[in-house]
């Protein structure tokens, strides 16, 4: 029998299809973000990074996509912080070490660190640029799919 919270984290639409990963922030910590591989980096200088994103599976998905004709493929541009957070995303970096990197390089306090880049890698999970390895411990014994889950909420309350 398995107990609520581990039941909780894994948020499923009314098809029983997973949409969301529900964790806790040391649970966050411990994910590796890896580089989609709908990605394709375009153009790249010292100072940003123009990136294509893939969208036809995500396309697939979405009945509203499929009956109104829109591109394959979305174009981003990213800065050099976000170049830098982009660069970390090789499933060898937790986000804990990501926060680490990011205190240590530019000096800055573990809340502004925390706030700001666990926001940016939150929307680039939500754009499809980047996904997670995801512990065992964290979905028990779930068969996760590659691209399964699209979002990552962070509960305080577990």
């Amino acid at each position: 029998m398995t107990n609520n919270k581990e039941q909780s984290k894994l948020i499923r639409d009314q098809k029983g299809n997973i949409k969301a990963l529900n964790v806790t922030k040391e649970e966050f910590l411990k994910l590796r973000p890896v580089i989609s591989p709908n990605v394709k980096i375009l153009k790249r200088t010292d100072v940003e990074m123009l990136l294509e994103i893939d969208i036809q599976e995500i396309k697939k998905k979405s009945l509203i996509k499929r009956l109104f004709p829109t591109p394959n493929t979305r174009k981003i541009m990213l800065d050099r912080l976000g170049m830098d957070v982009f660069k970390r995303c090789d499933g060898n970096h937790r986000i804990k070490d990501i926060f680490q990197e990011f205190q240590d390089e530019f000096k800055l306090t573990p809340t502004e660190v925390e706030v700001s880049v666990q926001q940016y890698i939150l929307s680039l999970t939500e754009r499809h640029i980047i996904g997670f390895l995801i512990p065992k411990e964290i979905v028990g014994k779930e068969k996760l799919k590659d691209g399964a889950i699209d979002k990552i909420l962070i509960d305080p309350n577990r």
